[in-house]
């Protein structure tokens, strides 16, 4: 497999112009190749809109020294409604970006400075790798209202933590640890509260009558961040 040259800003705005052909991403104003991470370049929407997919053409190094850890294309939703036609879409990618507005953080499940943490953390002991990825994926269906999955990726998350904690399941994370008295009552939540949801979205079966789920009913932003603090805490030690 050929590679992307992502230190090249030519190489990833010629492969960005493939992908707008191929129908992946729209000629919009708000495409972006914004230099970062050791001097790499790295495609992006500034509205924070598009889907990010795993890139497969593009070499990564899991310790971040060697290359990025991790590297992602933009995917634009089809009827994306901040779409803004570029007149010259090259040059668009190209520009300089635009000073951007700081979004509430009740645009995100998860704040973008906790998923920094997550990304930071050493690997000697656990690889995070993935629990960012499911982190940012709940963040974009929570912007997006896809309450289905994010219901689905909580509960894809609490199986995915315990051994950080030495255990093999939540239920055992939630009332063995030695959380705080305040926070052990955040994390029973999640744990019995937060699961029964999940798995309510996930096994029941289809009915006469269908009543679709709410931003309220999978609103376990507090809960979530005190395990993902924790989860700071324990892997920095």
């Amino acid at each position: 497999m050929k590679y992307i040259d992502i230190y090249s800003k030519g190489e990833v705005v010629r492969y960005l112009q493939k992908l707008q052909k191929g129908g992946q991403i729209n000629d919009c104003i708000h495409i972006k190749a914004k230099q970062g991470h050791a001097n790499a370049f790295y495609p992006e929407c500034d509205e924070d809109w598009a889907r990010r997919v795993p890139a497969k053409n593009v070499h990564t190094d899991m310790t971040g020294y060697g290359a990025p850890s991790s590297y992602h294309w933009p995917e634009c939703p089809g009827d994306c409604e901040l779409y803004e036609k570029a007149d010259d879409f090259v040059k668009s990618i190209m520009a300089t970006e635009k000073v951007k507005v700081k979004k509430p953080e009740a645009d995100n499940y998860v704040a973008e400075d906790r998923i920094g943490q997550l990304r930071s953390l050493p690997k000697d002991k656990f690889d995070t790798t993935k629990l960012v990825e499911l982190c940012e994926e709940l963040n974009q269906n929570y912007k997006w209202k896809n309450y289905f999955a994010v219901g689905a990726l909580l509960r894809t998350i609490l199986h995915h933590v315990p051994p950080v904690f030495g255990m093999k399941e939540f239920k055992h994370v939630a009332s063995d640890y030695s959380w705080g008295k305040s926070h052990k009552n955040r994390i029973m939540k999640l744990s019995e509260s937060a699961k029964d949801i999940a798995d309510n979205i996930l096994h029941e079966h289809i009915r006469k009558l269908e009543v679709l789920p709410k931003k309220p009913r999978v609103d376990f932003k507090a809960e979530l961040d005190i395990l993902l603090a924790e989860i700071v805490t324990i892997l920095n030690s």
